[in-house]
Order: structure tokens, then C-alpha cells, then sequence
């Protein structure tokens, strides 16, 4: 099996470290600086509901992700997927279709799970959530295009978020099993 040379791997750690530090930065500034307008919700319904409409623009990058390979399969040779010899010219389209839905599977339950344990006072979180996913699946698209090693800053933008947010829905539920707390309705 071939591997990684040094200096690639050097290149997407600094890349990961720096998109880290970054994104902890922008959060809490976005979180404590910028007024970010939530309407009033009162219940876990309408958390929920407000959540699951911001997801609009990630499901809106999923739709263009499967037209973008449906197209380059219209045009090209692999219009037919099982001839075997032409997959080449989906390759990228795929790799990006495949790892966005990977992110959204991790990203989207993880904002719903989140938006019960909030309370309505930190529900702007979500939509801050909403735009470092957008930004960090644009970032991959971008650089995963120009290099496989530009796109280590878009990946940590989605998944970084997505990790903290079941970090802190574990940390919720546990409060709820074992410490007896109530479950907001």
C-alpha cells in the first residue's frame, strides 16, 4: 500500500491546526459580537422546526452535487455507469457527492439532536453552525478542486463543528440520564 510522503502530511496538519484555531475564533466572535436575529422560540417544536429549516442551503449543495454528476455523465462516456472504463470523468463529482453526504449525515441529526438541549436564548448557535457547514463544503469543493491537499480547511470546517456538536449533545445527554435532569419540552 503506498503512503502519504512527509511534507504532504505536514501540509494538511498546519492546515488542520490552522483551520481549528480559526474556527474557534470566528465562533466565538460570530457567537458573542455579531447580533445574529432567532425569532421567538418558545418550545422544542419550534427549536426544532427553526433548526431543521436551516438546513435548507445544505441540502440546496447536495441537489447540486448529484446535478453536477448527472451533467458530467450526460456529456461524457460515462453516461453509462457500468461500462467500467469511463468512471474517471465522475471521479471528482463522486468523491465530492460522496464525502458531502458523509458531512450532512454527521451534521444536520447532530444540529436537530443539539436544538432539543438548547434553550431558546442559544439557539443562535444553529444558524452560525448553518454557515461554517456552508462555508467549510464550499471551502472543500474549492480547494479539493485546485489540490487534494487544499482541502483539508473546508473538510475541518464541516467536521470539526459536526464533532463539538456531539461532544456537547453526549455532555447533554448524560446530564439528562444520569444526573435526572428533565427533558425540555
Amino acid at each position: 500500500m503506498a503512503q502519504s510522503q512527509p511534507f504532504e502530511r505536514q501540509i494538511v496538519i498546519t492546515n488542520a491546526i490552522k483551520t481549528t484555531i480559526g474556527l474557534a475564533v470566528t465562533s466565538g466572535a460570530l457567537y458573542y459580537y455579531v447580533p445574529i436575529p432567532v425569532p421567538s422560540l418558545p418550545t422544542i417544536t419550534h427549536r426544532f422546526l427553526y433548526t431543521l429549516r436551516l438546513q435548507t442551503p445544505a441540502f440546496l449543495i447536495l441537489m447540486a452535487s448529484i446535478l453536477d454528476v448527472s451533467i458530467i455523465r450526460l456529456y461524457t462516456p460515462a453516461i453509462n455507469p457500468l461500462s467500467g472504463n469511463a468512471e474517471h470523468h465522475v471521479l471528482f463529482a463522486n468523491c465530492f457527492l460522496t464525502n458531502h453526504v458523509q458531512q450532512m449525515l454527521l451534521n444536520v441529526p447532530g444540529q436537530l439532536v443539539l436544538a432539543s438541549f438548547l434553550d431558546e436564548g442559544q439557539m443562535k448557535v444553529i444558524p452560525i453552525l448553518v454557515a461554517l457547514f456552508v462555508f467549510g463544503r464550499a471551502s472543500f469543493y474549492m480547494g479539493y478542486k485546485r489540490s487534494y491537499l487544499k482541502r483539508t480547511v473546508g473538510f475541518m470546517s464541516s467536521m470539526v463543528p459536526s464533532c463539538i456538536i456531539w461532544i456537547v449533545n453526549a455532555y447533554f445527554l448524560g446530564k439528562v440520564l444520569f444526573q435526572n435532569e428533565t427533558i425540555k419540552v
